[in-house]
């Protein structure tokens, strides 16, 4: 896929995982004990080929541009194309995110006309996938499509975190699409859209500069929906796991999820490796007293207490006595002896004190922001 390029949304205007996202960007919210969200979409992108990314920004980006660097983790530090992390776009006239992904779009105008290549792989930072894109530009060229749409069947139809907010693809036999709706009761497709797409880059630059100046606003989707009589638009199916984060429960999902054998050889390895950045760091102690199950732990801890069922990131102590159950617990937290946690994320630094007793259930996570004193 040399003739492709990829952009990334590093931001999500819905992404609804409150303080986790309050000092950083969608994209860097870290998942499975070392990687951050984009690690899986840019892997994806990178191993189909992909040599030149473009990372469109928001507000906190810090984190995300700390992990980021200069891209060599993904082979991506390069004098031709390699990573470009592009600011929030503004100007007199148009405010960044006033007319929703076009006025992030128009921040990439100047990365999309200088760059060589002819097609644009554009994605949303909110998946945690492992993708090949080769089958699916073989087919948008094949099929002469200007817009090729990445989608996956919902079986049974039913209900998921922010339905609504979703859109739906109605195909016919040829897998051309013929209509993009917003979810309703009356909508019967069960085809629903991954925001990831292929786009001829062209056709992009047209759409940015045409809605700006006519100051359409809306996502891609519904900037796409009215469109689509026009143009010839496919549906792409991705068969493999996907999971789309876009709040508290669907991030906690994803990270247990991981926890399957199965799912997390597929997802990490499988068509491709999944890269982030490197940090040389101790392995991990385990102490007299420490009971594990079924847990995924990184590098760097001290584990002197109970882990089943958790997520334990870089640099995490758990003394004596403490029990971690069904938990998310992030880099360089503290939890002291017999304290128990059930049911809750801690973000990064988290010290939770001796004998403290924080149980959340499933359907209702205790959520602990960064660098709290419990």
């Amino acid at each position: 896929m040399k003739d492709a390029l990829g952009i990334i949304f590093g931001e999500g205007t819905d992404a609804g995982l409150g303080t986790l996202t309050a000092n950083r960007s969608l994209a860097a919210v870290p998942i499975a004990s070392r990687y951050r969200i984009i690690d899986f979409i840019l892997s994806s992108m990178v191993n189909s080929g992909i040599t030149n990314v473009g990372i469109i920004t928001q507000k906190n980006y810090k984190s995300l541009m700390d992990h980021l660097g200069t891209g060599k983790e993904w082979d991506l530090n390069r004098k031709i194309g390699g990573l470009l992390l592009i600011p929030p776009f503004s100007s007199r006239d148009t405010m960044s995110n006033e007319n929703g992904d076009l006025s992030d779009l128009a921040g990439a105008l100047d990365f999309l006309e200088k760059s060589p290549q002819k097609y644009v792989v554009l994605s949303k930072s909110h998946l945690i996938c492992n993708l090949n894109f080769d089958d699916a530009f073989e087919k948008h060229v094949n099929t002469n499509s200007i817009v090729t749409i990445f989608y996956q069947n919902l079986e049974p139809r039913g209900e998921i975190s922010g339905l609504k907010n979703r859109f739906f693809l109605n195909l016919d036999e040829d897998d051309r699409v013929n209509q993009i709706k917003a979810y309703s009761s009356t909508n019967l497709s069960n085809k629903i859209s991954l925001d990831i797409y292929i786009i001829n880059k062209e056709f992009l630059i047209y759409l940015i500069r045409d809605g700006l100046a006519s100051g359409e606003k809306g996502s891609l989707s519904e900037i796409l929906s009215k469109r689509v009589d026009h143009m010839r638009m496919t549906g792409y199916i991705a068969k493999d796991f996907v999971a789309r984060i876009d709040s508290i429960k669907t991030f906690y999902q994803a990270n247990m999820v991981i926890l399957n054998k199965d799912i997390r050889e597929r997802l990490f390895f499988r068509p491709g490796r999944i890269y982030t950045k490197v940090k040389d760091e101790a392995p991990t102690k385990y102490m007299d007293s420490a009971v594990v199950k079924n847990s995924l732990i990184a590098d760097g801890c001290v584990i002197n207490g109970y882990v089943e069922n958790s997520i334990i990131f870089r640099g995490v102590k758990i003394e004596k006595g403490a029990k971690i159950i069904n938990s998310i617990i992030m880099q360089n937290s503290e939890v002291m002896e017999d304290a128990i946690l059930e049911h809750v994320i801690l973000d990064k630094e988290v010290i939770i004190r001796k004998d403290i007793r924080l149980t959340g259930q499933q359907s209702y996570l205790v959520l602990i922001n960064k660098g709290a004193i419990v």
